[in-house]
């Protein structure tokens, strides 16, 4: 739980870094969320199986970061979709 608060905390940082590093730290945030979630459906038991992304989970991701940054600049920061603490997952705040 403490991780996800600390990932859940740094994506209202992307729009305050320079424009060159925002999809780094937005991929960085969003790959570490969906690592703690498939940390969580193997039961936090990493050593029986390793949890990864697959390449289709990654170029999800990475579209999904590439679209928000183009949606950001296109509405000028206001389209950030943010996160909120529901039963221990963070979920998408409305």
């Amino acid at each position: 739980a403490r991780a996800r608060e600390c990932f859940a905390r740094g994506l209202p940082l992307i729009d305050r870094v320079p424009d060159l590093v925002k999809l780094d730290i937005d991929l960085f945030v969003r790959g570490g969320i969906a690592i703690l979630d498939r940390i969580e459906a193997v039961d936090y038991n990493v050593w029986k199986q390793r949890p990864v992304l697959s390449k289709w989970d990654q170029m999800r991701l990475l579209a999904r970061c590439v679209v928000g940054q183009s949606w950001r600049k296109l509405t000028g920061g206001q389209g950030r979709v943010s996160f909120q603490r529901s039963d221990g997952r963070l979920k998408r705040a409305g």
